[in-house]
C-alpha cells in the first residue's frame, strides 16, 4: 500500500510543479493569441485581412440591429452582441473556421421569452415620484420595461450559452 501512495505523491509532484515552461504554455493555452500574433506576417495579410474585416463589418451591423429587433431589445445591444464575440474570439479563439455571434433562431426564441416573461409597466415603482427628470410618466415607464427586457435576454443568454 505505501509504494502505491509514494508512486500517487511523486506523480503529484511532478504534474503539479510549477516551471516556466508550464506556466508559459498554460498562458498560450489560455490565450491562443499570445502565440500566433507574434508570428503574424503583415506585410502578406493585412490588405485580406482588413478587406475580410470590412466585409464581415458590412454584413453583421444590418444583421446584429436585426437580431436585437428579434430578440426584443433595442438595436444597439444587437451592435454589441456583433463586434464583441469577434473580438472575443480573436483573443481567445483556437479554430480559423468557427462561426460565432447571434443567430436568428436564438433570437427569435429569447425574444418570444422575453416578450413573456416581461409585463407592461402601466405605473410607477413605489417610491418612485415624478422627480425622474422624464417629460412624462410614459416615458419613463418605457425605459423602465426596456431595461427589465434588456434584464431577462441577458439572463437567458447567461443561462443558455
Amino acid at each position: 500500500p505505501s509504494s502505491v501512495q509514494e508512486k500517487v505523491l511523486r506523480s503529484l509532484k511532478k504534474t503539479c510543479t510549477c516551471s516556466k515552461t508550464k506556466a508559459k504554455n498554460i498562458l498560450f493555452t489560455l490565450l491562443p493569441i499570445l502565440a500566433w500574433l507574434p508570428k503574424y506576417r503583415i506585410r502578406e495579410n493585412i490588405v485580406g485581412d482588413v478587406v475580410s474585416g470590412i466585409t464581415v463589418g458590412i454584413m453583421r451591423i444590418p444583421q446584429g440591429m436585426a437580431y436585437a429587433l428579434l430578440a426584443s431589445v433595442p438595436p444597439i445591444f444587437g451592435l454589441y452582441s456583433s463586434f464583441f464575440p469577434g473580438l472575443i474570439y480573436a483573443i481567445l479563439g483556437t479554430s480559423r473556421n468557427l462561426p460565432f455571434g447571434t443567430m436568428a433562431v436564438v433570437s427569435v426564441m429569447v425574444g418570444s421569452s422575453v416578450e413573456r416573461l416581461v409585463p407592461e409597466r402601466t405605473e410607477l415603482p413605489a417610491g418612485l415620484g415624478n422627480t425622474t427628470g422624464f417629460n412624462s410618466t410614459e416615458d419613463f415607464l418605457q425605459v423602465l420595461r426596456t431595461q427589465d427586457k434588456i434584464a431577462v435576454s441577458a439572463a437567458l443568454t447567461l443561462m443558455a450559452g
